[in-house]
């Protein structure tokens, strides 16, 4: 952006690191089988899987796909938080990060912010077709708000996700409301 004119309203979204703010959910589920993270927007999905990245990373190869800077916080391709031991991709599309690091780092783990589109989906069809597990996000508020999303059942019914971790919401960020174990029909 150069410049700007005729502003109403400016919005400033302020990432947090909240350092072990993961465990309760990481004791819960077993990472290397796929979890989806799922909230209403700043319910913290990011926060969560940010923290699920660094505790992981020390047991598995972890790659983290920051396709906007945002989970890492990244500043002139500087990471700004404890990502541990994770390899991180920068400001590279979703799709092609997510290709480019099955076929490059051999990662046990994904783990990338929201999920959303067509390219999104099938590149995370193609990793797990070569064996990497998936920790996501995706705006969902509940599982009938998840299900309605036609790429996100998609997903669920392709055995993607093991766990859904439903969020509290905007109010209680980061907590947990509740842990659904997927069977591939119902939660």
């Amino acid at each position: 952006i150069s410049g700007l004119k005729d502003m109403t309203t400016l919005s400033f979204r302020l990432p947090r690191e909240i350092k072990g703010c993961s465990m309760t959910a990481l004791e819960l589920v077993d990472p290397v089988k796929g979890v989806l993270v799922c909230g209403a927007p700043s319910s913290g999905k990011t926060t969560l899987i940010r923290d699920m990245a660094r505790a992981l990373s020390y047991q598995y190869r972890v790659t983290v796909i920051d396709e906007r800077g945002e989970l890492c916080a990244a500043r002139d391709g500087a990471v700004g938080y404890d990502m541990g031991l994770s390899d991180v991709y920068l400001n590279m599309p979703k799709d092609r990060a997510i290709i480019n690091s099955v076929r490059s780092l051999s990662p046990d783990i994904i783990l990338c912010d929201e999920i959303g589109d067509e390219q999104d989906h099938r590149a995370v069809r193609y990793a797990l077709r070569c064996g990497a597990a998936f920790i996501a996000t995706v705006h969902a508020s509940d599982m009938d708000d998840l299900r309605r999303r036609p790429m996100t059942a998609e997903l669920l019914s392709s055995g993607a996700f093991r766990y859904l971790v439903f969020l509290r919401g905007r109010r209680d960020p980061g907590q947990i409301a509740r842990i659904y174990e997927w069977n591939g029909s119902d939660g």
